[in-house]
Order: C-alpha cells, then structure tokens, then sequence
C-alpha cells in the first residue's frame, strides 16, 4: 500500500515539472526548484489553519470552517488582502503527511468542512493529500477557495475531490482586470470555470449548513461602482438561482495607513441593494456597512483574525496549538 501510495504522489508531481497549472502558464521545473508566477516551488507552503468563522454562514456552522492558508498565488491582485501569503511569501513547507495531520485535526476540533484558501499552485499535491487523508477517516466536505484563475484542466482534475466551489468573481471588466491583475482576459476564464463548476455541483444543505454546491463572491472596489453593477447584471442573467452570491463592500486596502484608502459610501452602497434587486438575486449574502478595519489578516501574528472569529490550530511558526 504504502509503495503505491508514493507512486501515485509521484504521478500527480508530474504537471509541476513544466507547470500548466494556471492560465500563466509558466511551464517551469517547480520540482527541479524554479518558481513560476506564484512564487512556488514543488512543496506545499502553508501559513496557518484555523477553525474560521468569518466566512458566510452555511460555511461556519459550529465551530467554524477548517481554513487552512497557503503560500504564493497565481494571480496576484494589486489589492490582495492576503498580501503576506500571495506576494511576500510569508508560509512554511509542510509534507503531505504533516497536510493531512492538519486537516484530521480540524475535523478533530469540529470544523464544518475543510476550506483550501488560494491553493491552485499546490493541486497535485492536494489531491494527494487528499486522497491519504480520506483514507485516515477523514469524511468532511472540502471547499475550494479560490481567486477562480484556474485552468479548466485543473478544476477537471479537482473535480472528484471537492464538494464546495467557493470562488471570486474579481470583475467582469477586461479593462478593471488588466488594472487590477495584468489580464485582461480574465472574465473569459472565470466565466468558463464558473460554467463548469456550476454543471457539477448543485446546491445541497444538511440543515443549516451547504455542503455540495457553488458560492460566488465578489468584492466592491471603492472607485469602481460600475464595474460591480455590471457584473451583478450579468451575474443575474447568467448564474442566478444556481449558486450562492456574496457581495463584499468592506474593501481594506492593504498599502495605505489609517487615514488613507476609502471604504464605499451609503449612496453607492445602496446603488448596489438596487442593482441586486434588479437583478432579481435573492439567494446571497449582503456584507453590511461597517468599519472592520480589524479584518486585514496579519499571519505573522499566531492568531492572524480577531479571536472571537478565528481559533488556531496549526502555525507555521510554532506548530499545532494547545487547545485543551
């Protein structure tokens, strides 16, 4: 078993020796060293996992989504909240045995589902993971959280792995997407993994709690009302009943100090109820007005979030955490 096992993980090493995995399309040696745009190598870099409960709410029952924080990204927004991890590199190499830990672990502490954050760059080694740990009991529903800059390729590879497609729709502007990321083609290819993901997972709640579907998030830039009312046009016409929207008005900007950036204002805020109830999206989330400047995650902390929102249970820096 254990021979197979590590044939099987050198198989799926395979698409890191001349990298493909994202519409970058690098195609370097991850495994010989080089880094593609993600900043990754072959290992698995992770900065922390914690029982997460500042997700939306069918993601958060009990004690919260089992988020688990990768290192690089393959997109890399000017705006990134997560800046440490996707452009500073802030994270450690864990195996896959140490991945699966973690993930048991979570399950052990009560987690409502494990959530991969930002982990395209790391797929044939999630998948992996993946397999072992539902081999060592694991039985929760996975997310995929992702920024949905992901070739159709690599989402037909997760397809047998994931449960729960949680992915951003950044803009459905060419023109915001070269400003915000360097591509322009980036409606094109959201579009398409949208489509894919939708055919493949309808919307399913045990209770409270969604455990097999799509959630669409999208994130108000201050300064780009427009963009997001179209892209609520089109969402409206396109997807509607078939996935979960969550618009996100509490934009952080991460380059600017307390007195700088802006947050949206109430008349734009409620350009945007009227541009929802246009559209006639009723299934979502509405982010309310407030002043959450407190949400920019800082993982050089050993709780990155607020506390009442965030219980650690892995750290780069300092491991598992004591939670008895």
């Amino acid at each position: 078993m254990y021979y197979l096992y590590k044939l099987m993980i050198s198989d799926l090493q395979s698409p890191y020796t001349a990298c493909n995995l994202c519409p970058r399309n690098c195609g370097v040696d991850r495994i010989g060293g080089a880094a593609g745009f993600c900043g990754e190598s072959g290992s698995i870099r992770i900065a922390c996992a914690t029982l997460h409960k500042g997700e939306e709410p069918p993601l958060v029952t009990g004690k919260g989504s089992g988020a688990v924080f990768f290192t690089g990204c393959t997109l890399s927004c000017r705006d990134c909240q997560n800046c440490q991890l996707s452009r500073d590199g802030m994270g450690g190499e864990v195996s896959v045995e140490l991945f699966v830990d973690i993930m048991l672990r979570l399950q052990a502490e009560g987690a409502a589902n494990i959530n991969l954050v930002t982990g395209t760059q790391f797929v044939p080694s999630i998948i992996g993971s993946l397999e072992m740990a539902r081999r060592k009991g694991l039985t929760l529903p996975v997310v995929w959280n992702t920024s949905g800059f992901e070739s159709l390729e690599t989402l037909t590879m997760l397809r047998d792995y994931i449960d729960i497609y949680l992915t951003d729709i950044k803009t459905y502007s060419p023109g915001l997407s070269s400003d915000l990321f360097g591509r322009r083609d980036y409606p094109d290819i959201i579009k398409d993994g949208l489509q894919l993901m939708l055919q493949e997972r309808p919307l399913i709640y045990e209770g409270d709690a969604i455990v097999r579907g799509v959630v669409v998030r999208h994130l108000v830039v201050p300064g780009y009302l427009e963009e997001s009312i179209d892209l609520i046009r089109w969402y409206g016409r396109a997807v509607g009943e078939k996935a979960l929207f969550s618009l996100m008005t509490q934009f952080i900007d991460p380059a600017a100090d307390a007195s700088g950036g802006r947050s949206i204002t109430q008349w734009e805020y409620d350009l945007l109820q009227d541009a929802l109830a246009e559209a006639d999206i009723s299934l979502g989330f509405l982010q309310e007005m407030e002043d959450e400047s407190s949400w920019l995650p800082d993982f050089s902390r050993d709780n990155p979030f607020p506390e009442a929102f965030s219980r650690v249970v892995w750290h780069f820096r300092r491991g598992f955490a004591d939670l008895n």
